[in-house]
């Protein structure tokens, strides 16, 4: 872990525990061992951040547009303990904590509500209020059984879940019904993901094999046998026309409709990834590690073996983003639920110097206003202006990347 400078940073870098990205790509939510949840571009502008839950967090999830965070808690040892999901967005000062239940697996609807297994059966929240929408899945009993795997087409036409027995249901989220049952794996399904077009789906579970579905027959594709420990993320790439399957034993592993499109790559540094997250397309690949920091990978870089040792090449069009108080400071926000006693860091002194002194070198401020610091400081205080130059090229490269996926 990171230290933070002495006397100089209110909390030390903290491992990452769960990240998520937007449908574009362009927002990252950032969850953390000391209960601080983060709401970054990928560019490295620290938008919102917030510490209200006084538990671990499990998992934190991104709403498509990336305005909208939620966070959950792990599950209590206790049996009558209840699990804390905690709701805001960038656009408001409030935080909406819904009432404590025994819910799980918080999934982001395309229509501003966010969807939770509660007691065995899934249930949709509004956002703004926190409560249980008026319309709900026509839940029949028949799936008490309901597993944490939920996909929603690209469209949001159709919702996916999937039952610790091995079915995948498919539902029409107008009329909020079934619409067709698929079976064929003989344990739990934990990773389900549409392709780009909604024509076929893909699930992995604990029967260890994959299997790709088509939408509208219900038949089998293609079935494969794969053996997948400790998974971080399952998503179509749509660039290898295929679904990327990332866990830490296998690395990245794609596999397509046939055996051609098959292809696997190591993962830089599993041993100290804690989670992994993708655009919707799986385009770029964000990976949250044990020492606090979030790098943002182009996964065609990753597949084709640059900087697989965990270092990030000049030639490659990706870095590593400083996603706490290292690079950034948090601005103080009206969360009301929280207050958290900031300090202006040597690195934002000199930012804040530089605008109105341009042509001061590092010395001459270190002169005027840091007549104390040690060679260790001035060393660190030089890595961080660096650091700084670093996220703004990452920033001219993301956009230029977003331009060349997009045309």
């Amino acid at each position: 872990m990171s230290k933070p400078f002495r006397g100089m940073f209110p909390r030390e870098i903290s491992p990452v525990v769960s990240v998520a990205t937007s449908r574009d790509g362009k927002h990252v939510a950032v969850a953390r061992l000391n209960y601080a949840v983060e709401l970054w571009t990928v560019g490295g502008e620290l938008l919102k951040w917030h510490r209200v839950h006084k538990k671990q967090i499990e998992t934190v999830v991104l709403s498509d547009d990336g305005r909208s965070v939620a966070s959950l808690t792990k599950q209590p040892r206790l049996k009558r303990a209840y699990r804390e999901l905690v709701l805001w967005g960038v656009d408001s000062s409030r935080i909406t904590i819904v009432p404590p239940t025994s819910m799980s697996t918080p999934v982001f609807a395309p229509d501003r509500k966010i969807l939770v297994v509660d007691q065995g059966v899934p249930v949709f929240y509004d956002l703004s209020t926190g409560r249980e929408a008026a319309s709900q899945i026509d839940h029949d009993g028949q799936d008490s059984g309901i597993s944490d795997a939920f996909a929603f087409s690209p469209t949001g036409e159709l919702l996916a879940s999937t039952t610790r027995s091995g079915q995948i249901r498919l539902w029409n989220m107008s009329s909020l019904q079934a619409v067709r049952t698929l079976e064929g794996h003989c344990d739990q399904v934990d990773l389900i993901a549409f392709s780009s077009d909604g024509t076929l789906i893909a699930s992995a579970g604990l029967d260890d094999t994959l299997r790709i579905w088509n939408v509208t027959t219900g038949e089998i594709v293609r079935h494969i046998d794969v053996s997948c420990e400790e998974p971080f993320h399952f998503t179509y790439l749509d660039e290898w026309n295929g679904w990327l399957l990332v866990d830490r034993k296998h690395g990245l592993r794609v596999f397509g409709i046939d055996g051609e499109d098959d292809h696997s790559a190591l993962l830089p540094d599993s041993d100290t990834v804690n989670a992994v997250a993708s655009s919707s397309q799986g385009s770029v690949l964000i990976i949250g590690r044990e020492d606090g920091i979030v790098y943002v990978w182009r996964t065609d870089d990753l597949l084709q073996g640059v900087g697989t040792e965990g270092k990030v090449s000049n030639s490659s069009e990706v870095s590593e983003l400083q996603a706490i108080m290292q690079l950034i400071q948090p601005l103080q926000r009206d969360l009301r639920l929280t207050k958290v006693k900031l300090v202006r860091t040597p690195l934002q002194k000199w930012l804040q110097h530089v605008k109105k002194y341009p042509n001061d070198t590092v010395d001459a401020f270190l002169a005027k206003k840091w007549k104390r610091a040690t060679e260790e400081d001035i060393q660190s205080l030089h890595a961080q202006i660096e650091q700084v130059g670093a996220l703004k090229g990452l920033s001219e490269m993301l956009k230029q990347l977003e331009q060349s996926i997009s045309m």
